[in-house]
Order: structure tokens, then C-alpha cells, then sequence
């Protein structure tokens, strides 16, 4: 028997309702409240395809949010990603739009983690298999299986924050390592379309 999930993002899921609602405090900018609707089309303007439906279901808990995802919504509201995750509760840090065009080799990637979670399973003590990781993913209560690790080093597969979460937590690694790898910096998120469904 899998062990329950203990990975949950309440605070994120949290964070982007008071946002859009303008009822986030220790926040110096503007705090007007924006519709679902509206949010999608701000999200349009800026290349990015996250829909009213999406943002529902990301706000209601229907479905976790992916780490692009994260990204999106932090640059949106123009906040860090350490506040929308639960590492900062300062929400008057911005979202550094400096990084978010460095790393041009991620721009059609599926996720912005891989090459990083590939890197810490390298550099793991005993140098982790893919294998062992996914195994390691099913004691946290994840239904992994190796090639979903094949996938997301490859930036096939879309990563939820719960995974990415569990991944950082496995490898002991702190979560903005996957965001921003040992660079600091984020990678190219000039365009992205989002799916409800996850992929195996």
C-alpha cells in the first residue's frame, strides 16, 4: 500500500487566489482583484495559452500545478517563485524578468526541471539510477515508473509541484535548485500552452 502524498500544494494554490482576489498582504503593489476570465486573458497577451478553466481547477484543487506553471503565474502577478511556493512569505519580492530568457535549449521543453533533476541524480551519493528514483517517488506516494524520470530529464514529461517537491526532498536539493539550477537564473518561458491532463 502506496503512502499518502504528503507533498500537497495548499499554500500555492493559496497564494495565487489571494493574489488574484488583491487580498495578499505584506504587499506593496497594486492589489486590485482580477477575474478568472480576465487572468486568462493576461495570460494570452503574454504568450501564454493558461485558461479560465485551468486557473479554476488549479484554485479549486481539481489538479496540482506544473513547475512552468509556477513560473507563469509568478511572472503574471509579479512575484518571486520562493513566495508562490511557500519558501518566502514576502510577496513584495517581484519576479526577476531578467532570468526568464537565458536558457534557450528548455523553450519547447515540457517542464523547466529536467536537466536540473538530471544533475542532482547524477551527482547523488552512489550516483542514484533512474530506476531507484522512481522507486524511491512510489514510497512518497507517487505512482512512478522509471521512464516518467527518463522523461522529465528530457523535459518530455510535464512536472507537478507536488513531484517536484518529492524530488527535491529525495535528493536533497532545496526546491528553487530545480527552478533556477546552480545559475540562479530562469529558463526560457517566452511561450506555453497548458494541459489539464497530465502525461505518463
Amino acid at each position: 500500500m502506496k503512502s499518502k502524498n504528503i507533498y500537497e500544494n495548499g499554500i500555492c494554490r493559496e497564494r495565487i487566489v489571494k493574489l488574484r482576489k488583491g487580498i495578499c498582504e505584506n504587499r506593496e503593489k497594486s492589489n486590485k482583484a482580477i477575474s478568472q476570465d480576465s487572468l486568462a486573458a493576461l495570460f494570452r497577451t503574454k504568450n501564454c495559452k493558461i485558461s479560465r478553466d485551468t486557473i479554476e481547477d488549479i484554485e479549486s484543487g481539481v489538479r496540482d500545478i506544473f513547475d512552468i506553471e509556477v513560473v507563469w503565474f509568478a511572472r503574471v502577478f509579479d512575484v518571486s517563485t520562493e513566495y508562490l511556493t511557500g519558501i518566502s512569505d514576502d510577496a513584495s519580492l517581484p519576479f526577476d524578468a531578467s532570468d526568464a530568457a537565458v536558457d534557450t535549449s528548455v523553450k519547447n521543453a515540457m517542464n523547466i526541471c529536467g536537466k536540473h533533476v538530471s544533475e542532482a541524480r547524477k551527482r547523488f551519493p552512489g550516483k542514484m539510477s533512474q530506476t531507484r528514483l522512481a522507486e524511491l517517488m512510489n514510497e512518497r506516494g507517487f505512482d512512478f515508473k522509471y521512464f516518467y524520470i527518463l522523461k522529465i530529464e528530457k523535459g518530455r514529461r510535464r512536472v507537478l509541484l507536488s513531484e517536484l517537491k518529492a524530488l527535491a526532498d529525495i535528493l536533497g536539493q532545496p526546491l528553487m535548485y530545480f527552478f533556477k539550477g546552480c545559475s540562479g537564473r530562469l529558463p526560457n518561458i517566452e511561450s506555453y500552452e497548458s494541459y489539464a491532463a497530465q502525461d505518463d
